[in-house]
């Protein structure tokens, strides 16, 4: 879990997916998420990492019976189906994402914060650069627990 000023607490989940089995571990989220709440009784989390959650690994229709995409209730997604986080000009998939979970942590999600972070723009990085860095941008949000 990470601490915050606030004494507010949240837990981190990673998920690097394998690209052929996506729409499966995407199903096991949900579990992973109640697993972590009943070992250390958090519900406030967020899901983040490489899911593979877009164009030949995964569509809406194939998550739609996973928890952690059709519950608008328990998870919120941050990354949305628009976004591009390839770094490759010829694709354009949100493959990385940023799942949150529990009211406190949704709550103190500042509006408009949730993007794909292209830092090869913010530092004017060369495309050939930018290929040796990463295939994939970071994705990123704000968050105020105050």
């Amino acid at each position: 879990m990470i601490p915050c000023l606030s004494d507010t607490k949240f837990a981190a989940i990673g998920l690097h997916a394998n690209p052929g089995d996506t729409v499966h571990e995407m199903g096991h989220l949900h579990d992973v998420y109640y697993q972590m709440m009943n070992t250390w009784g958090e519900v406030n989390a967020l899901t983040m990492g490489n899911f593979y959650a877009d164009c030949e690994y995964a569509n809406p229709v194939e998550l739609m019976s996973k928890p952690i995409y059709y519950d608008r209730v328990d998870y919120h997604w941050y990354i949305q189906w628009e976004a591009d986080t390839t770094t490759n000009s010829t694709t354009d998939c949100a493959y990385d994402r940023i799942v949150g979970s529990g009211i406190t942590l949704q709550m103190a999600v500042i509006p408009g914060t949730s993007n794909v972070f292209k830092f090869d723009n913010k530092w004017q990085l060369p495309d050939e650069k930018l290929m040796n860095v990463t295939d994939h941008y970071p994705v990123e949000l704000q968050l105020n627990f105050f």
